[in-house]
């Protein structure tokens, strides 16, 4: 099911563009510090060095070795941001598909909880209570990151999935006695799963810029 979903992506020359960006990014932060055996926090007396051949991409003011903050940083980076897009893009389809599929007073009530958090500060709540706990675990950081990054992605769906609850397959589907779980599985979400990645990508973007308010 997830390569029907996936494999008409995979036709569009742009994604294949941007998925190779983004693999090479991927591939250096998480093998980049196995091959590149760095300290990144190690001081040095090498301040501010140019480019040469025992620091590729030279140093900071303190003697750091730059190249190794890059591959680190991008590997922490990436784990954050896949742990909150997760996150966000779970508990956005569960509210979006709930709401567009059960309408009525639920569909209010989730609507009502969706715009709630919508309109709060959430960076300065995540803020403070990243400050509050006085943990600074990357998971921490991202599940607080990924509680508050939802609510437009579930009233995006929510909007797609009504518009495709008109449709004729989805009325032949409640008549052969499919559950709202299995409606929502099989015949919604596969519709909606290029914007779904997309929305996933986002999220990594958006989580890691919120991210740098921690550090």
């Amino acid at each position: 099911m997830l390569l029907t979903m996936i494999r008409p992506l995979f036709k569009n020359k742009k994604f294949i563009i941007g998925i190779t960006i983004f693999l090479f990014f991927f591939l250096s932060g998480i093998l980049g510090p196995y091959f590149y055996k760095v300290d990144p926090t190690h001081m040095s007396w090498d301040f501010e060095q140019s480019p040469s051949a025992n620091h590729p991409l030279g140093t900071d003011t303190y003697g750091r070795d730059i190249l190794a903050q890059l591959l680190h940083g991008i590997r922490s980076s990436l784990y954050v941001g896949f742990l909150a897009a997760i996150i966000s893009l779970v508990i956005g389809s569960i509210i979006g598909s709930l709401a567009a599929v059960k309408r009525g007073i639920i569909d209010d009530i989730l609507m009502a909880i969706t715009n709630i958090v919508l309109t709060t500060p959430s960076i300065l709540i995540a803020i403070l209570i990243a400050s509050y706990l006085r943990v600074r675990s990357l998971e921490v950081v991202a599940v607080i990151l990924g509680l508050f990054q939802w609510p437009w992605y579930a009233r995006a769906i929510r909007a797609q999935l009504m518009s495709v609850m008109s449709r004729e397959y989805v009325y032949l589907s409640r008549m052969a006695g499919y559950s709202d779980l299995r409606l929502v599985v099989e015949d919604l979400l596969p519709t909606i799963a290029t914007y779904a990645f997309m929305s996933f990508v986002l999220f990594i973007n958006g989580v890691n810029y919120v991210k740098l308010n921690f550090e």
